[in-house]
């Protein structure tokens, strides 16, 4: 880590929806994070599928799956670290079944890590929303697990900073691709003349 303001031993990631499943992703790709909550960011194949909430997700919701894995064997690649699935008990596209069912997948993992303590599923009451309750959960587990802090919370979740006190960039390197690497991340398909599909009709 580079910046002076970051203990590199105590990093946690979390998000809500698609950033609970960018929370996801990078705490199963990258150790340095230490712990994670990912709330309503992770549900079962089989309701992405079968219950039809693909319907309501975009492309970030789903990685170049070769290896035709359920969301349980990536969740399972962030143990034996902190790992807190949050999640509210009507988020119509992350159905509850499908969270449950990844809990149970995944704690068996830690449990043959020996690290049950550091596994754990938070179910609150609420819509695909944010809500006080996830927040204060998820600002416990980072206690605990970054801080060796056990307390109760006392301030309830207010925001702290407004927007554009959250920028990283006052302006956009001139360099930047974010907004354009769709554009070249896959390589266009390349179509076919005219003329070799008739002659492949004609064959």
């Amino acid at each position: 880590m580079t910046r002076p303001e970051v203990d590199a031993e105590r990093i946690g990631v979390t998000g809500r929806s698609g950033g609970g499943a960018y929370s996801w992703w990078i705490a199963a790709l990258d150790d340095r994070v230490h712990c994670a909550v990912p709330v309503a960011g992770i549900t079962s194949l089989r309701d992405h599928v079968i219950s039809g909430c693909v319907e309501g997700h975009c492309d970030c919701m789903y990685m170049v799956n070769t290896f035709r894995w359920d969301y349980a064997k990536v969740a399972a690649l962030v143990a034996p670290r902190p790992l807190l699935i949050s999640n509210t008990d009507k988020d119509t596209i992350f159905p509850l079944e499908g969270v449950i069912d990844i809990h149970r997948q995944v704690r068996h993992v830690y449990e043959l890590h020996d690290a049950g303590k550091d596994f754990g599923l938070q179910i609150t009451e609420g819509p695909h929303e944010d809500t006080q309750e996830l927040h204060i959960h998820a600002f416990r587990w980072f206690n605990r697990c970054l801080k060796n802090d056990k307390s109760m919370i006392e301030k309830t979740a207010v925001t702290f900073f407004e927007p554009e006190q959250l920028k990283v960039f006052a302006q956009l390197p001139t360099d930047e691709i974010n907004t354009s690497i769709d554009e070249t991340f896959v390589p266009p398909a390349e179509l076919p003349s005219i003329d070799d599909v008739l002659k492949d009709q004609d064959a």
